[in-house]
């Protein structure tokens, strides 16, 4: 079974233990994000004086998942040590956990924090991969599309014309700001809790996550039970076969 293996670099005398437990812990929150099906995870080696330790999963039926997670790991680690880039698979929130153990590794020990799976092809978790992930936070791209959800909460402070679209599907909030013409679309959509599809221009996070929109147009949306059915379908066009019963009908367009 593949285990993560940390090995906190440095002389033990000079480790600071609170901030290596900190940083196992961000470690930890990270894997969960990578294999989120797992049951639960254990040491599988820790070792006393030097911190040298390995994570695995409580459950042998795990194995497989937390292998590619660790893969993952390591691999992405490789990639923001030299580059500004997100490695495949990898999100935003993901990233800064990994940011809060490379940064309490770091203060743990100036050599930092080495991680590999099994013990092969290991890697160093430093200040720069820190720095590379901030730089990723501030990466931002713009586009035009639209958005389907329902609206929560609105904010007048100062001016404001701020509200948060919840999209179907997903729980993160998203900031949706919008001129005084569109007002009244955005306190009647409040009023209903109706679904609505919000227009303008989007803003993502390098990890394709939409942030923000700024509003051009909001429309107020029929529920799903309100669309029309097959059923109500029915005797709508009476003479569409012409006569034919279904299976003759059919049979003459294949034929045709």
């Amino acid at each position: 079974m593949a285990d993560l293996s940390v090995y906190v670099k440095g002389q033990p005398e000079s480790i600071d233990a609170v901030k290596v437990i900190e940083g196992l812990k961000y470690l930890l929150e990270a894997l969960d994000d990578l294999a989120p099906h797992t049951h639960g995870w254990r040491f599988s080696r820790l070792a006393l004086n030097s911190i040298d330790t390995a994570i695995a999963p409580r459950l042998a039926e795990d194995a497989e998942e937390t292998a590619g997670a660790f893969e993952s790991m390591v691999a992405g680690i490789r990639v923001l040590e030299h580059r500004p880039q997100m490695p495949p698979g990898w999100t935003l929130p993901l990233a800064k956990k990994l940011k809060g153990a490379a940064e309490c590794f770091a203060s743990a020990s100036t050599a930092g924090a080495e991680l590999s799976v099994s013990g092969r092809d290991a890697t160093v978790l430093t200040r720069r991969f820190v720095d590379n992930v901030r730089r990723l936070d501030q990466i931002k791209r713009h586009s035009i599309g639209s958005v389907v959800g329902r609206l929560e909460r609105l904010n007048l402070h100062d001016g404001a014309n701020d509200t948060t679209l919840y999209e179907e599907g997903r729980g993160t909030g998203i900031k949706v700001s919008y001129g005084y013409d569109l007002h009244a679309d955005v306190i009647e959509a409040l009023r209903t809790n109706r679904r609505v599809r919000v227009r303008g221009r989007l803003t993502r996070r390098v990890d394709g996550e939409i942030t923000r929109i700024r509003a051009n147009t909001i429309h107020l949306l029929p529920e799903p039970e309100t669309y029309p059915s097959l059923a109500d379908a029915a005797g709508a066009f009476p003479n569409f076969t012409n006569g034919q019963n279904a299976v003759d009908y059919i049979r003459g367009l294949r034929e045709a």
